[in-house]
């Protein structure tokens, strides 16, 4: 194989990895997480409601799937039996989109179904009793919770009065993180580990809300929170790699031909 041949294969190659790359980053640059739920969303409109329960319990469904399904159940339907599936998927996080990383800090896009809830304070008493039961995460509740502050729902106030009932020691310990939460203060312990918590690692940096400045730093603090997102580089960089080890080969082998 002569010289020639050499060269024009290792064109080829470096042609294709490079299309590759260019139809990868264009694909990724055209995804974010809140387009990809409402194309789900879109996907779903029109279906049953037992149907978009199924999709919210289905071992087999996609991600955005679930969300999707959950939050047309919490915006289009009022059974408790649709309320039950949308909140069973509140702490389904849905992961940054290659363009949107830098909005990483607003819970809203990374979980839609809580963003869903903190728009009906109807849903206020639920998401509360079953955090003080250990049945949804309490750094997500949270956010909603914050959200339902902000419009002036008092969720404080209900806290409250939950303390004077008889409440379990779990549920009185949760209960006292919330409101410390809603204050702006340290909670006492960190949150339980219950199945449904998440841990405090995934929790995105800063509470943004509707209409509002970004959350001070004391409020956000409480929350245990993670650095921001950064965009994933990993692809470019291993696709220089690869051509430069391609290109470092036909080389050697080129000049191993000529000795």
């Amino acid at each position: 194989m002569n010289t020639s041949c050499y060269i024009f294969i290792a064109t080829l190659l470096c042609q294709s990895l490079m299309a590759q790359s260019n139809i990868r980053e264009a694909m990724l640059n055209g995804l974010n997480r809140e387009a990809v739920v409402k194309q789900s969303i879109e996907r779903l409109r029109g279906k049953s409601e037992q149907d978009l329960i199924a999709e919210t319990m289905s071992p087999i469904a996609q991600r955005d799937s679930e969300i999707a399904a959950a939050v047309l159940l919490i915006r289009e339907h009022k059974s408790q039996s649709s309320i039950d599936a949308a909140l069973e998927a509140i702490q389904l996080e849905m992961p940054a989109g290659l363009n949107d990383w830098e909005e990483a800090n607003d819970w809203r896009l990374a979980y839609p179904v809580a963003a869903e809830a903190s728009l009906h304070p109807d849903l206020m008493p639920q998401l509360i009793q079953r955090t003080l039961d250990g049945t949804l995460p309490e750094s997500v509740v949270g956010f909603v919770l914050l959200r339902f502050q902000t419009e002036n729902n008092s969720p404080a106030e209900h806290l409250a009065t939950l303390l004077k009932t008889n409440l379990t020691p779990a549920q009185r310990q949760r209960c006292e993180r919330l409101i410390a939460i809603l204050k702006g203060e340290k909670p006492k312990e960190p949150p339980s580990k219950g199945s449904a918590e998440k841990p405090a690692s995934t929790m995105p940096a800063v509470v943004v809300l509707p209409g509002a400045k970004k959350a001070e730093p004391k409020a956000t603090s409480l929350l245990a929170l993670a650095p921001n997102e950064e965009p994933a580089l990993s692809t470019p960089q291993s696709i220089i790699i690869v051509l430069i080890m391609a290109v470092t080969g036909l080389l050697w082998l080129l000049v191993k031909k000529r000795k």
